[in-house]
């Protein structure tokens, strides 16, 4: 049987990408400027996708002021300020963090040549103060048409997109990516696209835990970070052989209860000043927005919770700051705050109490080497998926960086030849719910997931917990992965969702069970310290042969010539 009587629809190119939020859209305009034929595969339309979809206010951690590379990739990767995670030394590639972020004001000169808007109202760009650098690393801007722009860079060099069309599984021949299979979510479509280089840019892993805010059981679009976050490039590459790290880490960060009502960033380091955090008798627990998970629990052992981001105490120049940026960044915060009668002038926002909220960004990802290339060859990662790849600056880096090494990997490669036995495998698992009857809706079998790994992995972890969480899923796994039932393209895309949100709930279990240890946001009851055994640890995890491997190693030290290098 051929490819096209298998798929509806089978296309070639040089570069597919797979996600078109910040990351894709930046990686398709640089890939096509090297001559490469781009495609990219978007589930949702990249005029407003991914993490930037409704706007943006700011750029940060980009050397400027007497702030180093260096000084920043000691801060991100040593000390802890961003994100506010703290005892992280040597969990973190601090060779990739330096070649992804060096260039940062480079590239974001090139971005403006696109068409893309970054300096502020005067003609100048708005340096503000960051308490995480301590230093004038952050450019503030009115991103609200950031996406927008970016999709019009993508659409006047004619490079081809094909929205509302999920990327679902990698093709591999002789242990290399040869390009995807793909779902039309509106009307199941089934598309193959051989590709000579694949980059892979889906953004983060939330959706193994609740929202912050809205029914759970409901409601899955109330995540602080772009909901759609199932994990689709960590599973995707994760199946297809490549190495994942630090799966293990899920975040706290002091985050909020009705997240949509204001902006975290806004508490953090909005244009130099970051909110105090007081506890429910009014005193003062920490002098800023950054506090240890450790001192919430100590203030919930005094009897002293909720917390509380003491909004009203920011002076009221700072408050109209507020407003602009929310206006830039998220403007339906403004009408939340109206429908509730809220004023940032008067109410306090409750933080969360020891909930996980995602996996840790900048820590939890895809391995990629400093030019973003996998451990699978032809694949490629970038953007929230990868290390160096999370915000906007780590976004805009991998994309420059994730083109150039994937427009460079065309020229060296064979026109790929595809393995008709596994599209027609593939297409056979993603097409089996349409024939379930009476069987889960996806929501249900995605909110098991989240119960699951809030009671028995959460932010306290034990051995027994963990345990008897691998046991729930495996368990949910063998009875009703495969009863999942489907009747809308809409559904059957949730449904293929739950194939990757299922896969990497059991990474993140499986590696939290392995270290025993406690530092940076992983905490175990049962290895309540530091173990000196796990110093500059990491477990990387990779599938073989259809099994999960989980090994135990360690990044490179930072480069001599990178220590050596003059970055003022």
């Amino acid at each position: 049987m051929s490819l096209e009587k298998i798929a509806d629809e089978v296309l070639e190119t040089d570069v597919l990408i797979v996600g078109g939020g910040i990351a894709g859209c930046v990686a398709a305009v640089k890939a096509s400027e090297y001559g490469a034929d781009v495609t990219i595969l978007e589930k949702a339309a990249i005029r407003r996708s991914g993490g930037a979809a409704s706007g943006m206010d700011h750029i940060a951690t980009i050397p400027h002021g007497g702030i180093t590379i260096k000084d920043i990739v000691a801060k991100v990767c040593d000390d802890g300020v961003y994100p506010p995670i703290y005892n992280k030394k040597g969990l973190m590639d601090a060779n990739l963090f330096y070649a992804a972020w060096k260039d940062t004001k480079k590239r974001l000169q090139e971005l403006e040549t696109w068409g893309v808007t970054i300096r502020w109202d005067d003609g100048d760009y708005y340096w503000i103060h960051s308490n995480r650098t301590g230093g004038m690393t952050t450019i503030r801007f009115h991103g609200q048409r950031f996406k927008p722009q970016l999709a019009a860079a993508v659409q006047k060099r004619g490079i081809r997109v094909i929205e509302r069309t999920m990327g679902v599984d990698l093709l591999v021949t002789n242990g290399r990516c040869i390009g995807a299979v793909a779902l039309n979510v509106r009307n199941n479509r089934f598309l193959v696209i051989k590709a000579k280089s694949t980059i892979v840019a889906t953004g983060m892993v939330q959706r193994i835990f609740n929202p912050e805010d809205g029914a759970p059981w409901k409601y899955k679009m109330m995540y602080h970070w772009c909901p759609t976050g199932a994990g689709d490039a960590h599973a995707m590459a994760y199946r297809a052989g490549a190495k994942l790290v630090n799966m293990e880490f899920s975040s706290w960060y002091s985050r909020l209860i009705d997240d949509k009502t204001i902006m975290f960033g806004s508490l953090t380091d909005g244009d130099g000043i970051s909110t105090r955090i007081v506890n429910a008798k009014g005193e003062v627990v920490s002098p800023n927005a950054f506090m240890s998970l450790e001192k919430y629990v100590e203030e919930e052992e005094k009897g002293n919770t909720p917390l509380y981001f003491d909004v009203p105490s920011n002076p009221e120049d700072y408050q109209r700051k507020r407003e602009i940026s929310t206006a830039d960044e998220r403007p339906v915060t403004l009408k939340y705050l109206k429908d509730r009668g809220w004023d940032y002038r008067t109410h306090r926002w409750e933080l969360h109490g020891t909930k996980p909220l995602s996996l840790t960004k900048f820590m939890a990802g895809i391995v990629v080497d400093e030019e973003v290339r996998t451990t699978l060859p032809g694949l490629y990662a970038a953007g929230d998926c990868v290390q160096a790849g999370g915000a906007v600056t780590g976004a805009i880096a991998t994309g420059f960086i994730s083109a150039e090494t994937a427009a460079k990997g065309v020229k060296e490669t064979e026109p790929p030849n595809v393995d008709e036995e596994q599209v027609k495998e593939l297409k056979e698992r993603i097409f089996a719910p349409l024939k379930v009857k009476d069987g889960a809706e996806p929501l249900e079998f995605e909110t098991k997931i989240r119960m699951i790994c809030e009671r028995y992995t959460g932010i306290f972890r034990s051995a027994g917990k963990l345990k008897e969480g691998l046991s729930r899923l495996a368990d949910l796994r063998r009875d009703w992965l495969y009863r999942i039932a489907a009747s809308t393209p809409h559904e059957l895309m949730r449904a293929v969702e739950c194939h990757n949100l299922i896969d990497l709930a059991e990474i993140h279990l499986q590696a939290s069970l392995m270290r025993e240890d406690t530092r940076a946001s992983f905490f175990r009851k049962d290895f309540p310290y530091r173990n000196p055994e796990w110093d500059k640890k990491v477990i990387f995890v990779y599938r073989k042969d259809g099994e999960m491997i989980l090994e135990k190693g360690e990044f490179p030290e930072f480069k001599s010539e990178y220590i050596k290098e003059n970055d003022q």
